[in-house]
């Protein structure tokens, strides 16, 4: 049986919301930012990260991620307390660096060549200031992927790290849940 964390169901439901747009216009006002204690403040800002500490304070999990508005301030958190892999896992957040920005997702599958992930503050072509909750499948090799952070899970998870024991996880080379349909999901290079 895969082990598969609740914040990968909570992701997977939140796909195709939009924020607020005004006049076609994206304005990053989210429901997010009003639902995770602490961060009402980020409200207009990018939410990228805003989102993912929305997954974790819904499924019951807030403290297994830093809650603030910062990719790079969560990369490091994860960094500091030596929950960092260069591999994926189910359930890990995925930083991507974007031109002057870093953005975040949460990875909800993976297997050799892709990650299959969930994403809020992007779009259809994979910007990092988006418009909504998308689903993403991006290349493994894709050369702005800046690595994962590996939230401590109490019933662990499935990683393609071969030291995934480290982290509580797994070792799985593939690993795709059956629950999760990727017919949805966007290929992004």
């Amino acid at each position: 049986m895969e082990q598969v964390p609740k914040t990968v169901a909570v992701a997977v439901g939140e796909v195709g919301y939009r924020e607020r747009l005004v006049d076609g216009r994206s304005t990053n006002i989210q429901k997010y930012s009003d639902e995770v204690p602490g961060l009402e403040w980020s409200q207009g800002l990018s939410w990228c990260q805003t989102f993912q500490c929305w997954i974790f304070h819904a499924a019951g999990m807030g403290s297994l991620v830093p809650m603030t508005d910062s990719p790079k301030e969560t990369l490091a958190w994860f960094k500091e307390r030596g929950r960092y892999s260069s591999h994926p896992a189910i359930g890990a957040q995925v930083f991507i660096r974007a031109i002057e920005e870093m953005h975040v997702g949460l990875v909800v599958a993976y297997d050799a060549e892709f990650i299959h992930t969930v994403e809020g503050n992007t779009n259809d072509d994979g910007s990092p200031d988006g418009n909504g909750v998308y689903a993403k499948r991006r290349s493994r090799r894709f050369p702005i992927l800046r690595g994962y952070g590996y939230p401590a899970y109490s019933e662990g998870s499935v990683s393609a790290d071969p030291q995934a024991e480290d982290f509580g996880y797994t070792y799985a080379d593939t690993s795709v849940p059956s629950d999760v349909d990727h017919g949805q999901w966007e290929v992004l290079s």
